[in-house]
């Protein structure tokens, strides 16, 4: 359960979402977290319950209806990730 003491949810309790995506994205390449989805996380996430968004709000979010990842897209994705942690698991 998300508590505004636990340091990453406090950026967001404490509107500093920048901060919270900044950290999260850490290593990942510019651009990896779409700015639509960082809006519907960070909505998604508020500490009052009362400026969550609702299941409607989430269903009609704009994130919601871009372009996503095809079956065959995803399927290489983790194959490759799978190869890359092997090939890691060798090396040690």
């Amino acid at each position: 359960m998300a508590e505004a003491r636990d340091p990453h949810y406090k950026l967001l309790a404490t509107n500093r979402a920048d901060l919270f995506w900044k950290t999260h994205s850490g290593r990942k390449p510019e651009g990896f977290f779409s700015e639509s989805f960082k809006d519907l996380i960070t909505n998604m996430l508020q500490l009052q319950s009362h400026q969550r968004l609702s299941m409607a709000d989430i269903i009609g979010h704009r994130w919601m209806s871009e372009q996503m990842a095809t079956h065959a897209e995803v399927k290489a994705e983790f194959t490759e990730r799978a190869n890359i942690i092997k090939a890691q698991q060798k090396a040690e």
